[in-house]
């Protein structure tokens, strides 16, 4: 069972590419979004406060490194607040057929799914027992102890990402490793490569896109995209660039207000190409020059698989803030407010400094892991020349890096018995393989990424 959580695409992305890798070790694996199991008001709810929390960025900047980071009492009631109803609801929707795999992507999940673990301790649970501390009762089955495993893609995961009770924690680089080793420094921890699509592996050389689009193989390009939410300065960027003579790929997410405002601007600039929610991001930003976006990790992740230089608008306070300094750290980007007038002189210079528009030439991206044990965060040095190191050993691929470290904590599907002991098998027993149960996730794009935002809401 794989948990994410809708609020904006970026946890569902990650899911997306976690869930396929499942599917390619011999799993079948289903994606359960915990905001539906808060029920309709529970997930506007929820939904609502992290918006306006956004759109406050004092506000959730200190909230975030004040509380979040260091784990305050305020960051610990906000999680017994969200997880007091999910973990109930997961302990009976897993009552039927409970799973032996647990993997989250989300931060509530990673808590609810470390309390899950945690309420019987193994070979004393059965369905109907008595009471535990958590409060959900026993858990489902006998001695039933999932594996439980967190991915968090941010540079430094908050408080509420690290919990005991989580047998493996997911990073991809020293950084977040060392922030997981905050709160817990005896964590068993794994940095690996950041999990990308394979379409952008696959993205088409830059003259093949261009050619698709209708764009002129010797003009500038600007891909401008604010994320699934449409944060930041998007429309009046792709007037500016386009008044400036840059061909303009402007992306709306689910923001119905941004792709207004974005058709408007292509009336007036015919320089301006908008899209709305759509899956050609791996096209758009091949046939770009250079990529104009919020500091979301999984975005960043995607525009380095395609070789292209960011260009990254530091208008999402809090985990924002730090992804930020984490992608400038990495090379290959430079960082904006969301001025209009600096950010197109930002977006124009690093046009000048790249390769001659029509000649993007794809980078070679370094990916790879080092494996660590209970305590530590591995000793991988893997770097490309002007970027810093992540953690990850060159040459090895999100795939097989997310297999190594999952077999250090499981029994992979097709491994023989006994080869590898479940965590909460009993002493002498042999695992049999994860499965996970089906839960798909009910959400359209509009709903899911935020129709109603303002362009310049998070401003």
């Amino acid at each position: 069972m794989v948990l994410t959580g809708s609020l904006g695409m970026g946890h569902h992305i990650v899911t997306e590419v976690v869930a396929t890798s499942l599917a390619g070790m011999g799993f079948e694996p289903e994606v359960l979004d915990c905001m539906s199991l808060l029920g309709p008001v529970g997930a506007r709810a929820g939904d609502w406060v992290f918006r306006h929390l956004l759109g406050i960025p004092t506000l959730y900047d200190g909230l975030h490194f004040s509380h979040l980071r260091p784990g305050s009492a305020l960051a610990g009631a906000m999680d017994q607040a969200a997880t007091g109803r999910l973990v109930p609801a997961l302990h009976r929707y897993f009552q039927a057929e409970p799973p032996d795999l647990l993997v989250s992507t989300f931060a509530t999940g990673a808590s609810a799914i470390a309390k899950l673990a945690t309420a019987t301790p193994p070979g004393t649970g059965t369905a109907g027992g008595t009471g535990t501390s958590t409060g959900i009762g026993a858990v489902p089955g006998p001695a039933w102890r999932p594996t439980t495993v967190v991915l968090c893609t941010d540079v430094a995961p908050h408080r509420l990402w690290v919990h005991e009770g989580i047998d493996l924690f997911l990073v991809t680089s020293h950084a977040a490793a060392a922030a997981v080793r905050r709160h817990l420094p005896t964590a068993r921890i794994a940095v690996v490569p950041p999990p990308v699509r394979p379409a952008f592996h696959r993205a088409p050389r830059q003259a093949t896109a261009r050619a698709e689009l209708g764009i002129d193989p010797k003009a500038r390009c600007a891909l401008v995209m604010g994320g699934g939410w449409g944060l930041g300065p998007v429309a009046d960027t792709a007037h500016a660039l386009a008044a400036a003579g840059v061909e303009v790929l402007a992306v709306a997410g689910g923001n119905r207000r941004l792709a207004q405002a974005l058709a408007v601007a292509a009336r007036d600039q015919p320089r301006v190409r908008p899209f709305g929610f759509t899956d050609r991001v791996p096209l758009l930003m091949a046939a770009s020059d250079v990529v104009v976006t919020t500091p979301g990790a999984t975005t960043c992740s995607e525009a380095r698989a395609v070789g292209r230089p960011l260009v990254l608008l530091d208008v999402v306070p809090g985990h924002g803030r730090d992804n930020v300094q984490h992608e400038l750290e990495l090379g290959n980007a430079d960082v904006c407010d969301a001025d209009p007038l600096r950010l197109i002189a930002s977006v124009l210079a690093v046009l000048d400094r790249s390769t001659m528009p029509g000649h993007g030439a794809r980078d070679t991206v370094g990916t790879g892991m080092a494996a660590t044990g209970p305590g530590g965060t591995g000793a991988g040095h893997g770097q490309h020349a002007g970027r810093a190191s992540t953690g990850a050993a060159p040459g090895a691929t999100w795939d097989a890096a997310f297999a190594e470290a999952l077999a250090g904590v499981t029994t992979l599907p097709g491994t023989p018995a006994g080869a590898t002991a479940h965590p909460g098998t009993p002493a002498g027993a042999t695992a049999s393989p994860p499965t996970t149960r089906l839960c798909r996730m009910a959400t359209e794009p509009a709903d899911a990424i935020g129709a109603g935002l303002a362009p310049e809401e998070a401003d």
